[in-house]
């Protein structure tokens, strides 16, 4: 139940991201953000899993910027990045992970 919340929720600032964020784009709605967030899961595991601890900072923010550009490849249909969005995207994104609890993720 857990993985549906934190999944839902990055679905949800997925959205939010892209209303407010220019060179940012989610398409087709909830299902798409959905996907989107679980590409965008995925590969967060995976760069987590490569990079360990050392990906914080700055380190975390630029691996965070790539991996937006990755998911753009990923799911075209639902994801619409360019490399200024996805910097903003990535600013946006760490502020929600830094205030959102972690129990709530």
């Amino acid at each position: 139940m857990g993985i549906i919340i934190k999944i839902l929720i990055s679905a949800i600032a997925l959205i939010g991201v892209s209303i407010f964020t220019p060179g940012f784009s989610v398409k087709g709605g909830v299902i798409g953000a959905v996907v989107a967030a679980l590409v965008i899961s995925f590969l967060n595991y995976l760069a987590e899993k490569i990079i360990g601890e050392k990906g914080k900072g700055f380190t975390g923010f630029v691996v965070a910027v790539l991996i937006l550009l990755l998911a753009r490849y990923i799911v075209p249909q639902y994801l619409q990045v360019t490399l200024p969005g996805a910097i903003i995207a990535a600013i946006i994104i760490g502020l929600v992970d830094r205030f959102i609890p972690t129990t709530l993720r």
